[in-house]
């Protein structure tokens, strides 16, 4: 009698704590964030934890957004935050938006146009290329807005952020003020900037 009740307290300890487990799995899963992993085409194969893939950088690949605003055949470039993905405070495009699992591109960039640009037309996509460094693999999706209205520019001003011309782009690619990753854009951004 005393051994079955010794039994059954074990039974039900183990499937409290596994019912506990499983609630606290539940409700983190709630806060965490979910990143999309995708193949070099762009194909969703699966997701992990932000957390996860940062203390395993370039073990997976997420796909990453990044705008460039042109005005009056000038960029639009500003320093990037302290919180930025990689790189702080260095001189870059000004949105760069990591793509969140179950999320949709084109919605994305809608959702960015109509926040910062809603008299622009529809962002026009120019190039998808992988980029890697020490904080992760991306898979970069690179975008275009033109804005006809330089007011426009007020909400997406950051201290330090101007236009530049092509002239002056070229004349800083390689002295270490630009971010790498804009570095090796600029290449192709003289076509843009003629």
């Amino acid at each position: 009698m005393v051994l079955a009740a010794v039994c059954t307290a074990i039974v039900v300890a183990v499937c409290l704590r596994r019912a506990f487990r499983r609630y606290l799995v539940r409700k983190s899963e709630k806060y965490e964030i979910w990143l999309p992993v995708v193949d070099d085409a762009g194909h969703v194969m699966g997701r992990v934890a932000q957390s996860v893939s940062e203390e395993t950088p370039g073990n997976f690949q997420h796909p990453l957004i990044r705008m460039l605003v042109r005005y009056n055949k000038m960029l639009y470039l500003q320093p990037r935050s302290e919180d930025a993905l990689f790189e702080p405070e260095t001189t870059d495009l000004p949105i760069e938006v990591l793509m969140q699992y179950g999320d949709n591109i084109d919605d994305t960039m809608l959702k960015v146009r109509d926040a910062y640009f809603p008299d622009s037309p529809k962002p026009r996509f120019l190039l998808k290329y992988q980029y890697e460094n020490q904080e992760g693999k991306w898979l970069v999706l690179l975008y275009i807005i033109e804005v006809s209205d330089r007011k426009q520019l007020k909400l997406i001003k950051h201290e330090g952020g101007k236009l530049w011309t092509a002239r002056q782009i070229f004349e800083n690619q390689g002295l270490g003020f630009f971010s790498h990753i804009l570095d090796g854009e600029i290449a192709f951004f003289k076509t843009l900037l003629s």
